[in-house]
């Protein structure tokens, strides 16, 4: 398995969240460290040049998920693949990546949640600062469960509660002094 920077891991994990597993390069990155690092992801298998209406894009690979760990999953599309030749020039007009905290809750938000080494490792945050996104995620009304997985980890997922009744109620005549106008 290769070892990976902790931009790449966002990236992979990025693309693990699309259901087209499909990777988005940062806009401002230089076309030369594009060319690098999607060189890198095809060496090691971890993604696929695929093409669509003319158009390059790379895709996530079974590997690709399992580097990150996470499960693939069971459907994958099959990709259209490419010659080598134009497999390692990114696409030029890729769509600019989302922001962590939209990355975050995509995470959450899956069936099995995620534990807290996978949003390290998407983020690229530290331990104590991705602790605190998950608080800042509390406290702005959002309702973690917190489970146990197989492996021994335990994973965050976000609930989605139904909403609640906004029906009149009646307020109660108010005890003590009461001040009359007039």
């Amino acid at each position: 398995m290769p070892s990976l920077t902790r931009s790449e891991a966002a990236l992979l994990t990025a693309a693990a969240t699309r259901s087209s597993a499909q990777i988005r390069l940062p806009a401002a990155m230089k076309p030369a460290a594009a060319q690098r690092l999607i060189g890198k992801l095809l060496k090691h298998d971890l993604v696929v040049a695929t093409e669509q209406e003319g158009v390059v894009s790379h895709q996530l690979t079974p590997a690709g998920y399992e580097t990150i760990g996470l499960r693939p999953p069971s459907a994958m599309p099959a990709p259209v693949l490419l010659t080598e030749s134009r497999a390692t020039t990114p696409a030029s007009d890729a769509p600019q990546a989302g922001t962590k905290r939209e990355l975050i809750l995509a995470l959450l938000s899956r069936p099995e949640g995620a534990s807290l080494q996978e949003l390290i490792t998407a983020t690229g945050w530290l331990p104590h600062t991705t602790r605190a996104a998950l608080s800042r995620l509390r406290s702005a009304g959002r309702t973690l469960e917190k489970s146990l997985r197989e492996d021994g980890a335990t994973a965050y997922r976000i609930i989605v509660e139904p909403p609640r009744s906004r029906g009149r109620r009646s307020r109660k005549p108010t005890t003590g002094a009461q001040v009359q106008i007039g």
